[in-house]
């Protein structure tokens, strides 16, 4: 199994960062002299993945319908109910916007739980469809065993595929900018239940709006979206001054690298004077069957938290990530770079 680039940075020194947790391990956060709010978890709440926005809404609907006749008759009722009382209506998946935009206070919170994709790309050339409450990892299964990839996510897969379009996110993949020039078009309900498809050629504004617009246009139901080859990528690692890496990551910015990303030296002995330029270029091949790094990605959490308060830990993840790291990283599909979950960086504790 090849390692992806988070497996070979993080995995490989996950046990030295363990290890030196335990042994140099931080106090962070100090709990003295004060209570720790837990979250109420009632049938009349509902919170998002901070686990830090619990708001009281009206009611919660999960919605299982791919895209159809019947998946906007469910929305259109919803609507219409909460028309009637002058309730708020919104639409989520993961729920990983933060400060509670996808929970609508007393209101309609609706949860699309329906992975949808068809990738039949002989409709339309590098082209699928997907409901719009899709996660990534749903998308990557979908397209990779048909060659294809995401032309551009989030650099974590559990993401709804609606919600990184109204956010407008950008990933890796440096030829093409955000994730909205990758949607041909989307289908949406406005709040006065007509059901319409928005394009650069047609509903051009409402495109415009829902892209980036946090779900305030309305309720998508699905979009079209842009997808590219699979590839094989090979890393490459570059270790220069921070005040350099501008001009670097700009210079390879030219389309002939699918993919860069950069990291930042944070222990405070050289606190932002270093930094790391990652690139992945084409190679011959066939690239593998796309998965996540699995086992070695939720270990990699443990170095990733016992960063704040220890200074020695920043220091051996930057060693690792440079060092280590960099040696042992190979080759990776284009779609296994970003099946990763956010998990990675949940330590699973309420306090922090």
């Amino acid at each position: 199994m090849a390692l992806t680039r988070r497996a070979a940075l993080l995995g490989a020194g996950a046990a030295v960062g363990v290890a030196g947790s335990r042994w140099m391990g931080a106090s962070n956060p100090s709990l003295d002299g004060v209570q720790i709010m837990s979250p109420a978890a009632g049938e009349a709440t509902l919170n998002d993945a901070s686990l830090l926005s619990e708001t009281p809404i009206f009611k919660h609907v999960i919605v299982k319908e791919p895209p159809g006749d019947s998946l906007v008759a469910a929305l259109r009722a919803e609507l219409k109910a909460a028309e009637g009382e002058g309730r708020p209506v919104s639409i989520g998946a993961a729920r990983h916007s933060m400060g509670g935009q996808a929970i609508p206070r007393d209101g309609h919170a609706i949860t699309f739980d329906m992975p949808f994709v068809d990738a039949d790309n002989e409709r339309d050339g590098l082209l699928y469809r997907v409901q719009a409450g899709t996660r990534w990892h749903q998308v990557i299964a979908a397209l990779d065993p048909v060659g294809l990839s995401p032309k551009v996510m989030q650099s974590n897969s559990d993401f709804g595929v609606a919600s990184t379009f109204s956010v407008n996110a950008h990933g890796w993949p440096m030829p093409f900018g955000p994730m909205g020039s990758t949607v041909r078009s989307v289908q949406m309900l406005l709040a006065d239940g007509s059901l319409v498809t928005a394009s650069r050629t047609e509903n051009a504004d409402l495109f415009s709006a829902a892209m980036g617009g946090y779900g305030l246009i309305g309720l998508i139901t699905e979009l079209e979206v842009e997808a590219v080859p699979n590839q094989l990528l090979e890393p490459s690692f570059q270790t220069l001054p921070a005040a350099d890496f501008a001009a670097a990551f700009t210079a390879v910015a030219d389309g002939s690298i699918p993919m860069a990303y950069g990291r930042l030296n944070i222990d405070r002995e050289g606190f932002f004077d270093d930094a790391m330029l990652v690139t992945y270029s084409q190679i011959d091949g066939e690239a593998p069957p796309a998965e996540g790094s699995g086992f070695l990605s939720k270990a990699s959490r443990a170095i990733f938290r016992a960063q704040p308060g220890n200074e020695w830990v920043k220091r051996r993840r930057w060693g690792i990530e440079t060092g280590i790291g960099a040696a042992l990283a190979g080759a990776s599909s284009r779609s296994s770079l970003m099946n990763e979950p956010v998990i990675t960086l949940d330590d699973r504790d309420p306090t922090r």
